[in-house]
């Protein structure tokens, strides 16, 4: 049982340029989709607070912490990318 052995070509420069850009592209969806859920948090938070159940300064402490989470991933997301575009590159 040696099972199946597949070759593939050598990329070439455009093609890793290629691969580079779409990495690149699924990065920027993936922020998107950060900043989406952090404006759906922040609106939940801005009608919490017309409702009477947390105050200003509540409100604000929390924007803040969703904000710096958001920040924090988004650092991730652009160290995963760096990382993948050298190992694709290279």
């Amino acid at each position: 049982d040696q099972g199946v052995r597949v070759h593939f070509p050598e990329l070439t420069s455009d093609r890793r340029k290629d691969f580079a850009k779409l990495a690149k592209d699924k990065m920027e969806d993936a922020k998107k989709q950060v900043r989406q859920h952090r404006d759906i948090i922040v609106k939940d938070l801005a009608a919490k607070e017309k409702a009477g159940g947390y105050g200003k300064d509540e409100i604000f402490r929390l924007n803040k912490e969703v904000q710096k989470i958001v920040d924090d991933f988004n650092k991730k997301l652009e160290d995963m990318y760096a990382k993948k575009e050298k190992e694709i590159l290279s």
